[in-house]
């Protein structure tokens, strides 16, 4: 069925921690209410979002009333349902973290809620297009007896059974990969890391994983950091497959001989600054971490993943807080979170991530449909846009500079193709 439903939001400028500290706060949901009171300097921006699930072609309408003391302004809806599917996200692409922190101190003493909110993240993801997101494997590892006994397992291959019952294409293991020792800097054999990973491989096998990146070192800075980071991914590599796959995390600068060394000599870099001119002729398997905007989500992506031999898009963040239990007063970093959970144990995604990670998965599957057709003007469109697509940060909707422009006019260009031949569709139909 057709249906509007309206959220207000709130933009608070700052907040205050309670160290004193404080900080700009992202747009969040106020209520999910049919009808609401707009409240002066606190509201600037009300939140519209028309479904229409199971609905046949056709045009739709809907009326949003706004009463105030001295008049009501009455907007009409309209909305045009067109016999077109848009394909499914065809690469891992999704936010770094995959559950749900309500205060970090307490883990572990209410397991009911902290599962129900496990399975709820997945199925929130999934719903919304998501194919991947990261974990904090927290692998234990006695490195002392042979063959090496690794505990954490369990919770690795439950949220593999999570994620390849939400149709996810990976997984990327950041941060925490073991509970007590650094991988990227730790005093390890190269022999008990090759035991280490034919452990994984084993159980990869053997519980049907889905493919699995590990990221070795995150952001190497300094020349001995450096040079352990290279030495620890190079030898890390040598036991990379198809299936478990390492690679490490950092921002590629061609000026900077450090950064160069470690591109040159990664199998798969997890890339957050990057040379589009040398991706595009080394065709190097990479993935791109962070940026999170539309366009690098959207236009952009598809522009990336069909010059360049992109493997995974991935960015901040599902869900990350700073553990306080009064967050709804301080301290929770709700700027960054895609996803946040409700008292009844339900989710609510962020305006953050509908206005510009969804939008932009949205702009990409609208180009990946028009590759698949055959029509001339739909190749012109495909052709601009992957040679002009913004692959740098995309202006706040609403911001009218050339880039949104350009990025409006595909979109009305895409749509009023998909229109016409939706049209000319239904005549044929009609003719036989």
């Amino acid at each position: 069925s057709f249906a509007i439903k309206a959220w207000p939001v709130s933009r608070l400028v700052t907040r205050l921690q309670p160290a004193g500290k404080s900080f700009t706060v992202a747009e969040r949901y106020l209520s999910t209410d049919n009808s609401f009171l707009i409240k002066r300097n606190r509201n600037r921006r009300v939140w519209l979002e028309a479904t229409a699930e199971n609905l046949p072609p056709g045009t739709y309408s809907s009326l949003v009333t706004v009463s105030s003391a001295k008049s009501i302004l009455k907007i009409p809806i309209h909305l045009k349902v067109l016999n077109w599917a848009l394909p499914a996200v065809d690469f891992p692409v999704g936010p770094f973290n995959s559950t749900i922190q309500e205060s970090w101190w307490f883990a572990g003493e209410n397991n009911f809620r902290e599962e129900k909110l496990l399975q709820q993240s997945f199925k929130m993801m999934n719903s919304v297009g998501l194919t991947t997101a990261s974990f904090n494997a927290k692998f234990e590892v006695n490195w002392d007896k042979k063959p090496l006994i690794i505990k954490g397992l369990d919770r690795v291959n439950h949220l593999m059974n999570l994620a390849k019952q939400n149709h996810f294409k990976s997984l990327v293991a950041y941060n925490a990969v073991f509970s007590n020792q650094d991988l990227c800097f730790g005093s390890f054999s190269n022999a008990d890391l090759e035991l280490w990973v034919e452990a994984l491989k084993q159980q990869s096998k053997l519980k049907q994983w889905l493919p699995l990146q590990i990221i070795v070192c995150d952001e190497p800075v300094g020349s001995e950091d450096l040079k352990k980071a290279v030495s620890r991914v190079e030898t890390l590599q040598k036991f990379s497959d198809d299936h478990l796959q390492f690679g490490a995390a950092f921002s590629f600068n061609s000026q900077h001989q450090e950064s160069k060394e470690l591109y040159s000599k990664s199998q798969l870099p997890f890339l957050n600054l990057f040379d589009m001119d040398k991706l595009k002729s080394d065709q190097k398997n990479w993935i791109y971490y962070n940026a999170a905007d539309r366009s690098s989500f959207g236009f952009g992506l598809f522009r990336l993943r069909q010059q360049t031999a992109l493997q995974a898009r991935i960015a901040w963040n599902w869900n990350q807080n700073a553990g306080n239990p009064y967050f709804a007063l301080d301290a929770r970093e709700d700027d960054i979170n895609w996803c946040n959970s409700l008292k009844d144990g339900q989710l609510q995604c962020s305006v953050f991530l509908k206005r510009h990670i969804l939008e932009g998965l949205n702009d990409y599957r609208l180009a990946l449909l028009l590759k698949t057709l055959k029509s001339e003007k739909a190749k012109i469109i495909v052709k601009d846009i992957e040679l002009h697509a913004s692959i740098s940060k995309d202006p706040i909707p609403g911001d009218f500079d050339n880039k949104y422009q350009q990025e409006e006019a595909w979109r009305n260009q895409i749509l009023s193709l998909l229109e016409s031949m939706s049209d000319e569709m239904s005549v044929k139909a009609k003719s036989k």
